[in-house]
């Protein structure tokens, strides 16, 4: 951070966006094109998982680096040097590192590198209250080390910078931006959906016009909550049979919890309910998903600021989250959508019932969603604010080095 980088061929000023999991980036995809429209010249780096995005089509390069998922000394060396190498290689002039891990490697890089400006998106800290007391002091110790290497902190919700500062994570010499995280509410439309789709997707799942659809959407691991929805929804079937189900998500290769979907599906054939669960899988079309759905439901543990709850309430539907950082930044209890304890099944089923009971109320709270949505979260005002964010960076770099210049010009003369 402390040398200004060559500028690129032609005069943009370079960015690096860097993760741990290439499936960060359908988070920040929406930047990199807005930073791209922008002027800059930017690329992506992560370890690839999944289907690549389509970064060539606006203008992103990127690359694939070993970023390791178990945090070993030697394979965080090995991906610290990698990435070193790269930010040298492209005389990056910003890097914007993401997530915990992503965090910790892409800032060391930035030191080694010398590059000019990082920043840091964690996307939520990674330990809640009940998390064990020596996971939490190591994560702590571990922040507090590396804001010392880092030049502007995104965040993504007011909550996240309230415990950043109590946790002394946060210092005021730190640039601090908050609220990166929103949603395009003109794709987001439940208007944009024709009801022929609906009436596809109704089919194609087996879902029947009369029959009330409950949609999660996330990793199919335990700390989403998965479980808890199971016995919530059994119990809710028990009652009113004419209710189904959609989980959509998979759980990728290199995730710690692979038995959870295994766990689901015994829970739910011992409840006798396995039948009114439908598991769409790995799904693109979430907004036509949402449109074709009646409620929305993500009972985590634990989330950074959760896109699919913004979503879900961009579509108007009626929404249950848990009382968790993130959920509560979104959902504000019994105005637009519910807020029920994590880990908890009674509170859950009964407002899901709640709702079942009282479509009046929840075409209510669906409404209210989408205008929290529309004044909080939207897509337009999130990217504008960051936008502004790097475009004082860009001031900064360019008038450093219009001086480094003026000097050595004088210098020479």
């Amino acid at each position: 951070m402390t040398t200004l980088a060559t500028h690129s061929r032609n005069g943009k000023v370079r960015v690096l966006q860097f993760a741990g999991s290439s499936a960060t980036f359908q988070f920040v995809y929406p930047l990199m094109r807005a930073l791209v429209e922008d002027g800059f010249s930017v690329m992506a780096a992560a370890k690839q998982e999944g289907k690549s995005l389509p970064f060539e089509s606006i203008g992103v390069t990127a690359f694939d680096l070993p970023v390791p998922r178990r945090l070993s000394p030697l394979a965080i060396l090995k991906a610290v040097f990698a990435t070193a190498s790269l930010l040298r290689r492209h005389s990056v002039d910003i890097i914007q590192a993401h997530t915990y891990a992503g965090g910790m490697i892409g800032r060391l890089a930035g030191w080694v590198a010398r590059t000019p400006v990082v920043i840091y998106t964690g996307h939520g800290w990674l330990y809640t209250p009940d998390t064990p007391p020596l996971k939490k002091w190591v994560i702590r110790f571990t922040e507090r080390l590396f804001k010392h290497l880092t030049d502007w902190f995104f965040l993504i919700g007011q909550e996240e910078y309230e415990v950043g500062l109590q946790d002394r994570i946060l210092c005021p010499g730190n640039s601090v931006l908050a609220h990166s995280v929103g949603v395009d509410c003109d794709q987001f439309d439940p208007v944009a959906v024709p009801h022929e789709t609906r009436q596809r997707l109704r089919r194609e799942f087996g879902v029947q016009e009369d029959q009330c659809l409950w949609t999660f959407v996330g990793r199919l691991v335990e700390e989403k909550g998965l479980l808890e929805l199971g016995q919530a929804f059994a119990g809710l079937w028990r009652e009113v049979p004419a209710v189904r189900l959609l989980i959509v998500g998979s759980v990728g290769a290199s995730e710690r919890d692979q038995t959870c979907k295994q766990k689901l599906l015994s829970q739910l054939e011992r409840d006798g309910c396995r039948e009114a669960v439908i598991f769409a899988g790995q799904r693109r079309d979430i907004r036509d998903i949402l449109a074709t759905s009646d409620a929305f439901v993500l009972p985590t543990y634990r989330e950074g600021m959760p896109v699919s709850l913004l979503e879900a309430m961009a579509m108007e539907l009626p929404c249950i989250g848990t009382d968790i950082p993130g959920c509560r930044e979104e959902i504000v209890d019994g105005q637009c959508g519910y807020l029920v304890p994590a880990r908890q099944v009674e509170p859950l089923r009964s407002r899901m019932r709640d709702l079942l009971s009282d479509r009046q109320r929840a075409v209510q709270l669906g409404r209210a969603a989408r205008q929290r949505v529309l004044e909080m979260f939207s897509l337009s005002r999130v990217l504008e604010i960051q936008l502004d964010a790097y475009r004082r960076i860009r001031e900064d770099l360019l008038r450093k080095r219009a001086s480094r210049r003026n000097g050595a010009s004088w210098a020479q003369s």
